[in-house]
Formats: structure tokens, sequence, C-alpha cells
């Protein structure tokens, strides 16, 4: 079985529902996700910032497994910006 252990940075998340499944899950930064399964998750969006969210395999982040959250109104750097057009 291939886990897929999804990261959050700076947050503590709680996994609400797993394919479709409510569940209250405990609080925690990382969750292993099945092939193929859909997690969700809720966390306090109280930590302004640009933070990643990344799968914690290097194969699977150099496939793409990886995104920010940015907080509304939290200016983003120009390294940032240049690091995702490729330029």
């Amino acid at each position: 079985m291939n886990l897929t252990p999804m990261h959050l940075h700076g947050h503590t998340f709680q996994v609400t529902n797993i394919d479709g499944q409510e569940i209250e899950g405990t609080m925690r930064d990382t969750v292993l996700v099945l092939p193929g399964s859909t997690v969700e998750i809720q966390f306090d969006a109280d930590r302004s910032g640009l933070w990643m969210f990344h799968c914690h395999k290097l194969m699977y982040q150099a496939k793409g497994m990886m995104t920010t959250i940015n907080y509304l109104g939290f200016p983003v750097p120009d390294y940032y910006i240049t690091l995702i057009r490729g330029k």
C-alpha cells in the first residue's frame, strides 16, 4: 500500500472527512492519504503568511504534489512569484 503523507506547515488541522464519511479526527499537521482517496481538513486560518502544503515523499514533491496557502493581504515575495512561474 502506497500511503501519501501530506503535511501542512505552520498550522495544525483536523481531518473531518475521508472519502465522503465524516469523522472527528485529532489535531495534527500531517495526514496519511490512500491512493485515490479524498481527505478534507479544517484549520484555524490565524497564522498569516505563505505556507507550504506538500507530500513528505520527495519523489512526489518533485512531481508537483506541493502547493502553498497564502493569506489574503499578505504580500507574496518576488522570489516566490519567479519560482512558480518558472522564469
